[in-house]
């Protein structure tokens, strides 16, 4: 079983400027799955490491779309990166390309599940938490209505994606 720090690592990216995150911790990975990242996650190469929920090559990436509640801070998505034998693959990096403007970004290296679909050779990892990054909104206080952010993902493996988040605070 790999080593997982819980140790709490808090950044905030309030400020709308591109900001790289490198986390020193046993690796990380994307919790979020499209009917296109598992496609391509279910046809990987045994043996190799493969990021729960990296975009396919080419494939066009809608905004995620979260609700929040105003000042609350709201989980929006995860990251990890893990083998087939449920071990880490390694740290990813995160940069936020584009600060919401009524609001915060923050990111948490945790323990978290993975979500591979049934017919993904790493399943059974789900049962177990691995180590992630992530993400975290928090809206103005009083503000009511939609923000919006974008987040770059590197993963060990060289794959990378673009996720955009628009909220929905009320």
């Amino acid at each position: 079983m790999p080593y997982v720090n819980t140790t709490t690592l808090r950044l905030n990216f309030a400020a709308p400027v591109a900001v790289a995150l490198s986390l020193l911790i046993g690796g990380c990975v994307v919790n979020t799955q499209t009917a296109a990242t598992q496609a391509v996650a279910a046809q990987t190469a045994p043996g190799t490491a493969r990021p729960a929920g990296a975009p396919a090559p080419g494939a066009p990436q809608g905004p995620q779309v979260r609700g929040a509640r105003a000042g609350i801070e709201q989980k929006v998505d995860s990251y990890s990166s893990v083998n087939p034998d449920c071990s880490s693959a390694g740290v990813a990096t995160a940069e936020l390309l584009t600060a919401p403007v009524h609001g915060s970004v923050t990111f948490e290296a945790l323990p978290e599940y993975t979500n591979f679909p049934q017919t993904n050779q790493r399943f059974e990892c789900n049962k177990q938490k691995s180590p992630a990054l992530v993400t975290f909104y928090k809206s103005a206080p009083d503000y009511k209505g939609r923000d919006e952010f974008a987040v770059k993902i590197l993963f060990p493996d060289g794959m990378t994606g673009v996720r955009r988040y628009v909220m929905t605070v009320d």
